[in-house]
């Protein structure tokens, strides 16, 4: 299959660079059970030529930690809206960390690699997954099979934990960028 990613444009189809994606590396324990339950979702794209960083396209660092229960990140993407099936514009909107403990109750599938997030009828939403979730301009979540319910103010969205993973993304970049 081949990929391209486009970059510096907040239109989902429209606008910035589009560069093609050379290699990917999935992480090993990956798994996906009928598009219902994922484990390990996270991925990284080796580029076939560098960004040109400016005002719209920039690095973002990888967090440190995990914010506290209920601290508000930001969750982006363009998937599905109220009115759409998929957002022309990038949307993004705040949602809260929510407890461990009491994520794994409601949704019982949850490994140390994820983390929740969710605030009522607002959330990454189907399409959004792969997309950022935020915490002071750092990246703490990267958004896993996005419900097709958005915001259920039953079940959290599940994001796979940057924090819990960096070392293998670390460890894995430095193997894509020596090839």
């Amino acid at each position: 299959m081949i990929y391209d990613v486009r970059v510096g444009s907040s239109i989902s189809n429209n606008g910035g660079s589009v560069i093609k994606v050379a290699k990917i590396t999935v992480h090993d324990h990956y798994i996906n059970i009928n598009n219902e339950i994922t484990k390990y979702d996270i991925a990284l794209l080796l580029l076939s030529s560098p960004l040109e960083m400016g005002p719209a396209v920039k690095a973002i660092q990888l967090a440190d930690s995990v914010p506290n229960d209920g601290a508000a990140v930001l969750v982006s993407g363009w998937g599905k809206t109220e009115t759409a099936t998929i957002a022309k514009y990038l949307k993004s909107v705040y949602v809260n960390i929510v407890n461990r403990e009491e994520c794994v109750r409601m949704d019982g599938v949850l490994i140390k690699a994820t983390i929740c997030a969710a605030s009522p009828w607002k959330g990454a939403c189907d399409k959004d997954s792969g997309g950022p979730l935020t915490y002071n301009g750092t990246l703490v979540g990267i958004a896993v099979l996005a419900p097709k319910i958005c915001g259920n103010p039953i079940l959290p969205n599940v994001y796979t934990d940057v924090v819990e993973l960096r070392r293998w993304i670390e460890e894995e970049a430095k193997k894509l960028s020596s090839t």
